[in-house]
């Protein structure tokens, strides 16, 4: 990642936020995706099976 490669207090060219902020920020957009992922996987699973197991 390009991010990982620089200075964490280096500040952002864009945005005036810090490399470490623009990480920080990065992982918790990560953490949040991965518990709604969570969150929907039973849903998205039983429509799998449920299209799976009817026949026409």
């Amino acid at each position: 990642m390009l991010l990982g490669s620089m200075y964490p207090n280096t500040p952002d060219g864009t945005t005036g936020q810090t490399v470490q902020s623009q990480m920080d920020a990065l992982a918790g957009r990560r953490k949040e995706d991965r518990a709604l992922f969570a969150q929907a996987e039973p849903l998205l699973n039983s429509m799998v099976l449920g299209k799976v197991l009817v026949t026409p």
